[in-house]
C-alpha cells in the first residue's frame, strides 16, 4: 500500500514537472519567435552539429590571417581589360545625394533584432528614432567628399565562423559571416544606400549579364536556373542530341578576390569617383575578429586586417562580387559556343551563373574545352582559384551519358568527369545528365517532414505555428516545384 502511494506521488510529481517544463518551453519559444524569427529558426536548424573538436584560437587566427591579409593584385595586362576601358565611357553614374528618405527606405527592409556588430546596437533603434536619419544622412553625404570623417571603429566587425558540415577540425572548413556595427549597416553608404544607387546605375545601363541571376531584380534566382537547366537536359535526352556540360566552383570566392580588382571593376563600370574614393578609404580600415561557438566551446581571436576579399553577410558584397565576375559572361558570350536549343532561330545557351556557381553548356567536347580555357584564363587574371574538387564535366552523345577520364584544361587544372552513377550537387539539387528524381524527392520529403515535426514540438501558439510552417518548412518543399517531377 505504501509502495503504491509513493509510486503515485512520483508519477504526480513527474507530470507536474513535465507540465512546468512544457510551459517554460512554450513561453520561451513564443517569445523568441515574436522577437527574432531568424534566431528561432536557426535554433531549430541545429547547425552546430560538428563531430570534431574545433581548431584552437591560434590555429584559426593563423590560417585566416594568411587568407585575408595576403594582398593580391590582379593582372592588369589582360586584353579584355583594355577593351573594357575603351567601353567605360558608355557608363556614367550621376551625382549621388544621400537623403533621409534613402535611410528610411533601407531601414524598412531590415530586421529589428538581427545580430548587431561590436557596437551592440540593434536596427530597431535606428529604425524608430527617425530624428537621427537626417543628421546621419548629412554626415555620410560629407563622407563622399571627405572619407576621413568616418571613424575607423565603424568598419571593425565580428566574424562568426560557421562549420561546413560535420568536419570542423580544419580552420578552412568554415564559412565566415561578418556582423558589422549597426551604423555601418543601417546608413548603407557601403551596404544599403550605396547598393541602392549602384543597382539603379546597373539597371539604367543594363550592365549585369542576363546569365547572372544572383542579384537580378524580378528573377526567381536558383529556381529559374534549375528550371532552364532541367528543360535543356530533358530535351537533349529526349531528342538524343549531343551536349557537353561543366560545373565550376571557386575556392573561397568572397574571401580571396583582390581589392585591386574590386575597385577597378567599379571604375570600368563608371561608378562615381567619390564612391570609389570612399570605398578605398573604408577598405583600408577593414578589421575583424573571428568568433567560434561549437559544442559548448567559445572563443574570439585577435583582430586581423582584411586586405583581400569582402565581407560575407554585407549587402553590398553580393552585388559587388557579381560585378567583379560579370566580365566572364561577356568573354563566354563572345566565343559564340554553346548548346543550340532551337535551330530555326538559333536560340543558344552557353552558361548560367548564380553569384559564383557557374554551369557551362556546349555542343561538343571541343567547344567545352574552349570555354573552360576562357574560365581558367579569367580566373588567373583576377587572381582567384578554381576549386577542382567542386568542378566536374559530363559528355552526352545521342542522349546518353559517356564514360571516360577527366578533362585536362591546362597544366595543373584537371577537372573530374562524372560517370553514370555519380552526381553533382548544383544549386542544392543532385544531378548528372538529369536530376536524380527519386533520390531528390526522398531528400526533400525527409527534410520537409523533419522541419514540420520540429515546429510542432516547440509548442508555439496556433498563429505562430501556422506562420512558421509557411515560412520555414513550406519554402523548402516549394523550391522543388516545377523542377522535380
Amino acid at each position: 500500500m505504501a509502495c503504491d502511494t509513493l509510486k503515485q506521488k512520483v508519477k504526480a510529481l513527474g507530470n507536474r514537472s513535465k507540465r512546468y517544463n512544457d510551459r517554460v518551453k512554450r513561453y520561451k519559444n513564443n517569445q523568441l519567435y515574436q522577437k527574432n524569427p531568424k534566431q528561432f529558426f536557426r535554433s531549430l536548424e541545429g547547425t552546430t552539429t560538428a563531430q570534431e573538436e574545433p581548431p584552437t584560437a591560434e590555429n584559426m587566427h593563423r590560417t585566416w590571417k594568411q587568407i585575408r591579409e595576403s594582398e593580391g593584385e590582379h593582372d592588369d595586362t589582360a586584353f579584355w581589360i583594355r577593351e573594357a576601358e575603351l567601353e567605360a565611357n558608355k557608363y556614367t553614374m550621376g551625382e549621388m545625394r544621400i537623403t533621409k528618405y534613402d535611410i528610411r527606405t533601407i531601414l524598412k527592409k531590415t530586421n529589428n533584432w538581427s545580430a548587431p556588430g561590436p557596437d551592440g546596437i540593434h536596427n530597431y533603434w535606428w529604425k524608430y528614432f527617425d530624428c537621427t536619419h537626417r543628421i546621419l544622412a548629412n554626415i555620410f553625404q560629407r563622407a563622399l567628399t571627405n572619407p576621413s570623417v568616418i571613424p575607423e571603429s565603424l568598419t571593425v566587425g565580428i566574424t562568426h565562423m560557421l562549420p561546413k558540415g560535420e568536419k570542423s577540425g580544419n580552420p578552412k572548413n568554415y564559412r565566415p559571416i561578418t556582423c558589422l556595427s549597426s551604423v555601418y549597416k543601417v546608413l548603407k553608404v557601403l551596404t544599403g544606400v550605396l547598393t541602392l544607387h549602384i543597382s539603379r546605375h546597373i539597371g539604367q545601363h543594363n550592365i549585369l549579364a542576363r546569365e547572372q541571376n544572383g542579384c537580378r531584380r524580378d528573377a526567381r534566382g536558383c529556381k529559374e536556373l534549375l528550371t532552364v537547366d532541367s528543360l535543356i537536359t530533358r530535351q537533349a535526352k529526349r531528342k538524343q542530341r549531343n551536349i557537353s556540360m561543366a560545373w565550376i566552383g571557386y575556392k573561397k570566392a568572397f574571401d580571396s578576390i583582390p581589392h585591386s580588382w574590386l575597385l577597378n571593376t567599379l571604375q570600368l563600370y563608371g561608378v562615381s569617383d567619390a564612391l570609389i574614393k570612399l570605398l578605398r578609404h573604408l577598405m583600408n580600415s577593414w578589421w575583424t575578429r573571428l568568433h567560434v561557438n561549437i559544442n559548448g566551446r567559445t572563443y574570439t581571436t585577435e583582430e586581423l586586417q582584411i586586405r583581400r576579399g569582402i565581407f560575407q553577410g554585407d549587402r553590398l558584397s553580393t552585388l559587388w562580387f557579381c560585378l567583379s565576375i560579370n566580365f566572364l559572361s561577356k568573354l563566354l558570350n563572345k566565343s559564340h559556343h554553346g548548346y543550340i536549343i532551337e535551330k530555326r532561330h538559333n536560340t543558344k545557351i552557353n552558361h548560367q551563373l548564380y553569384i559564383d556557381d557557374l554551369k557551362l553548356y556546349a555542343a561538343n567536347e571541343d567547344q567545352l574545352m574552349s570555354q573552360l580555357r576562357v574560365v581558367a584564363s579569367f580566373t588567373e587574371t583576377i587572381k582567384m582559384e578554381m576549386r577542382l574538387d567542386k568542378c566536374a564535366v559530363v559528355y552526352v552523345k545521342r542522349g546518353k551519358l559517356m564514360q571516360g577520364k577527366g578533362m585536362l584544361v591546362q597544366d595543373g587544372i584537371e577537372i573530374q568527369r562524372l560517370n553514370t552513377e555519380e552526381t553533382y550537387k548544383y544549386l542544392g539539387i543532385k544531378q548528372g545528365l538529369e536530376i536524380k528524381t527519386a533520390e531528390t524527392k526522398t531528400t526533400f520529403r525527409i527534410k520537409f517532414l523533419n522541419r514540420v515535426n520540429k515546429i510542432l514540438q516547440c509548442k508555439l501558439n496556433t498563429k505562430a505555428m501556422v506562420t512558421s510552417i509557411n515560412t520555414w518548412a513550406m519554402p523548402y518543399l516549394a523550391y522543388s516545384f516545377g523542377v522535380v517531377k
